[in-house]
């Protein structure tokens, strides 16, 4: 949740910057300091690393699962058809 509030007010001094008249009076120094950031990328590249993971672990079921699924399809659209 930190890095949207710290973008918010980020965005907000850059209009300010852009457009005074309109954003000056909002604009105002971000809350949350540098400090509070620190680890975020490790953290996230940790996130994206077991995203990766599972991908790599569930791409080898996928074929098994695009037939499941035409199967069953196939199953139901003759059902469908045969309401018809």
């Amino acid at each position: 949740m930190l890095l949207p509030v710290r973008a918010f007010y980020m965005d907000i001094q850059s209009w300010a910057l852009e457009e005074p008249q309109r954003w000056a009076r909002w604009a105002a120094p971000c809350p949350i300091p540098p400090a509070d950031l620190r680890g975020f990328g490790a953290r996230r590249r940790r996130i994206n690393e077991r995203t990766a993971d599972r991908v790599r672990q569930r791409q080898p079921l996928l074929p098994a699962l695009v037939a499941h699924v035409e199967e069953h399809y196939s199953g139901r659209r003759v059902l469908f058809e045969a309401v018809r």
